[in-house]
């Protein structure tokens, strides 16, 4: 038979057939041998059957315990002599089932060179091993015996029955020799010859990974990387004469090792002051601080930081820094370089460089003398060095002050330190004389030639001035104001004459007036003799513009010309574009108004148009314009750039009053047009209609529950169509409100009243029937 497992249910059967006239039932028994004794099987564990002479052995769960050599006797009891009438032996072995076994780490990463590390062995062996046995455990590394430098527990009982442990104590871990697969071998072996009968268990294992990585010395720094001290040899040396290094790292705390910082000088090992601090934590950081209170020379040189930590059985671990300390000896200050002088009547501004500090903190000041009386030198106000005594090529500025005017001075520029005063070399300046406070006097020109003009004056008077002039300055400007380039002055320095030549020669008439002013923002009208902006589709009369500078408005009720104002009186149509030479005026027809002079040479007739001034272009009339009375438009760019049209109606002065000549509205052509969704808030739309005969300048609206306003030029379209050598205007409103009722618009022209001539008076026909359209609108609100 084969053999069974612990913890199987399992059975033994002992059948006796006996001769059928047999009155006598047999005995039987069973006994079990095992390590070396000889036992009787408990009667609970046999089974009597009746069916033939049978006694089973049932074993609920086999135990280690119950392997043996049972023996089934069978006995009969005649005339009381017992006979032994056969036995039956049977053998039941037992295999040690497998142990259980898991390696487990003290820690799950961070494998470190040189921190500890355990491995542990858990095994469990089955609780139907009842029997005495032995735990054999075997440790390797890769199919390699484990080298005596790691530590190996003997087995030990663990917290449970037939539990065990075993444990591998790396004491700290080496990248050369660590790394590997560490496998666990368990076998469990039963006690010797006197359990013959309990099977040695097959071997079981586990296996962990581990790679052993160096430690990284970590947040190194050595500062300063460079430094400059000083040689104590004066009070002003202090705090310049000290200095402190400090090399800082970390390592983490659990790798075993200390981690050393060591300062050398120059190949010589340093003693700092050492601390550690972070122990309890993840990183342990380490400080090594060298500190100088007294600078000497000899503690120049370089100083290397070096941060180690060695760990038995690895590679070393270092890392290091330098710090470079220059020691300067007591020296005197360098002279200062680059030194100008920048005088005024009674100042002078001293402006120098320092290239270097050469010992301690400096200052600087300015030595001179050169005034009249003035027996010793005078010393400047002082300045200050940083306070950074590495600073380089630093500028500095002195002035002096309460010099005297036109005077030559000399200086020097000194610099000190605790050691002394280094100069530079002797320089001078001369300051500059005052500016005449009058004027020169009598200017009169004495010739004009073809190509030069000589002008002759007197200079001021001596009285209460501060010197004699030592000469004069010519500017030569247009009548506008600018300078013109071109006119070259001859002079001596100190003559009252001036001979101005190359000059072109012109003719001009004084009488055209300067230009008028012209708008900061935009495009406009403007009229000059009422020295007015007009509205865009104005009407004007034909006697309140002209190619010249004729009268001057004051008010009074009167036609009669009353003096020039000095500005020229035509239509001007102006843009805020610093631009020359732009600008078009068209007839009304659309032909161009031809261009003419400022000099009245030669000029168009009746009108003409001048462009010559920046930003504008002007509206000139010498004569009557009933041939040619119309709708004028001119077309100009604003700051932008883009063409702008102004319009303006030009009529002689009889025609400009005649009653008959409203604007009237064609009733015959209104359109609506919905701009909008009539849902919007409010909805947009617009009324068109055409008006003939004369320009409409103002167009205004009213709805019939009485609210009624003008129209902003932003809601208003114009659109000019010449109609049998007159012109139509289309005219399109914009209105943007909900409300229900008849709308009602009325257009009238801004009439420029030529009598009686008042600037600023811009009146309105008054409104008739002719001249209105309606359109009934029901908006309701969804």
């Amino acid at each position: 038979m084969g053999i069974a497992e612990p913890g199987e249910e399992y059975m033994l059967n002992c059948t006796v057939t006996v001769v059928d006239r047999l009155i006598v039932s047999p005995v039987i028994t069973w006994t079990k041998r095992s390590a070396n004794n000889v036992i009787s099987v408990p009667p609970v564990l046999m089974t009597l059957s009746n069916v033939m002479s049978s006694l089973y052995l049932r074993f609920s769960s086999l135990n280690t315990s119950d392997a043996g050599l049972y023996t089934c006797e069978a006995s009969i009891n005649v005339s009381q002599i017992s006979m032994v009438a056969s036995n039956h032996t049977s053998d039941l072995p037992l295999d040690i089932p497998n142990p259980s076994v898991d390696v487990s780490l003290s820690r799950e990463d961070y494998f470190l060179a040189g921190s500890n590390l355990i491995l542990t062995c858990d095994i469990s062996v089955d609780p139907n091993v009842d029997t005495p046995f032995t735990v054999d455990v075997t440790w390797n590394i890769t199919d390699q015996q484990i080298m005596n430098r790691v530590n190996i527990s003997s087995v030990m009982m663990g917290s449970s029955f037939n539990e065990y442990r075993s444990i591998l104590n790396f004491t700290t871990l080496s990248s050369i020799e660590d790394s590997g697969t560490y496998t666990c071998i368990v076998t469990i072996v039963p006690a010797p010859a006197a359990y013959e009968h309990v099977m040695t268990s097959d071997t079981n294992y586990m296996s962990v990974n581990l790679t052993v990585t160096d430690p990284i010395i970590g947040s190194f720094s050595a500062s300063p990387d460079s430094f400059l001290s000083l040689e104590t040899s004066c009070p002003d040396s202090d705090p310049y004469d000290n200095f402190t290094l400090t090399c800082t790292a970390t390592k983490p705390t659990i790798v075993k090792p200390n981690l050393v910082i060591a300062w050398t000088h120059n190949g010589t090992i340093e003693t700092g002051t050492v601390t550690t601090t972070g122990e309890d934590t993840m990183t342990t950081t380490v400080t090594n601080t060298l500190s100088f209170n007294a600078s000497r020379p000899s503690d120049s040189g370089t100083y290397r930081c070096t941060a180690s930590i060695t760990i038995p059985d690895s590679t070393g671990i270092t890392t290091s820094e330098e710090s470079t300390v220059t020691i300067r000896s007591p020296a005197l200050p360098v002279p200062a370089i680059n030194v100008t002088a920048t005088p005024g009547t009674t100042t002078a501004a001293i402006s120098f460089i320092i290239p270097n500090i050469t010992y301690t903190p400096e200052t600087y000041s300015v030595k001179y003398t050169g005034a009249i009386l003035q027996t010793t030198e005078a010393t400047s106000i002082i300045r200050m060095s940083p306070d950074d005594i590495t600073a380089i090529n630093q500028e500095f500025t002195i002035m002096l002050n309460g010099l005297e005017e036109d005077n030559t001075y000399a200086y020097t520029v000194d610099s000190t330190n605790c050691l002394g005063t280094t100069s530079t070399v002797e320089m001078s300046f001369r300051t500059l004389p005052t500016l005449p406070v009058a004027p020169p006097m009598d200017c009169t020109n004495i010739t004009f030639l073809p190509s030069n003009v000589t002008l002759i004056w007197t200079g001021p008077t001596l009285i209460d001035q501060n010197g004699v002039p030592v000469g004069y300055n010519l500017t030569c400007i247009n009548t506008n104001g600018v300078s013109v380039n071109g006119l070259s002055p001859t002079q001596t320095s100190t003559n009252t004459m001036f001979t101005i030549t190359d000059v072109m020669p012109f003719t001009s008439r004084p009488e055209f007036g300067s230009l008028p002013p012209r708008p900061t923002k935009g495009v406009r009208l403007f009229l000059g003799e009422e020295n007015v902006t007009i509205a865009n589709f104005s009407m004007i009369a034909a006697g309140l513009f002209h190619d010249k500078d004729v009268d001057r408005p004051d008010g009074i009720a009167t036609n009669s010309p009353i003096g020039p104002d000095g500005q020229n009186d035509g239509l001007w149509c102006q843009s805020s574009l610093n631009q020359n030479m732009i600008g078009t005026w068209y007839y009304s027809d659309g032909t161009t108004v031809p261009s003419g002079s400022t000099d009245g040479n030669d000029d168009p007739s009746p009108l003409f148009a001048n462009n010559t001034a920046t930003g504008q272009i002007g509206l000139l009339r010498n004569g009557g314009i009933a041939s040619v009375q119309g709708l004028y438009s001119c077309v100009i760019p604003n700051e932008e750039g883009i063409d702008q049209t102004l319009y303006v109606a030009a009529y002689g002065n009889n025609d400009f009053i005649r009653n008959d000549e409203y604007p009237m509205i064609d009733g015959s052509s209104p359109s609506f047009q919905l701009l909008s969704s009539v849902d919007a808030d409010p909805p947009v739309f617009s009324l068109s209609f055409n008006v003939t005969n004369r320009s409409p300048t103002i167009v205004t609206c009213s709805v019939d529950n009485g609210n009624q306003f003008n129209v902003s030029d932003s809601d208003l379209i114009r659109t000019v169509t010449p109609v049998n050598n007159d012109v139509q205007v289309q005219v399109s409103v914009i209105f943007r409100m909900r409300v229900s009722g008849l709308y009602k618009c009325f257009v009238t022209a801004d009439r420029i009243k030529a009598t009686p001539l008042v600037s600023t008076n811009m009146t309105t026909r008054n409104v008739t029937g002719s001249n209105w359209i309606s359109i009934k609108l029901d908006l309701q609100q969804k």
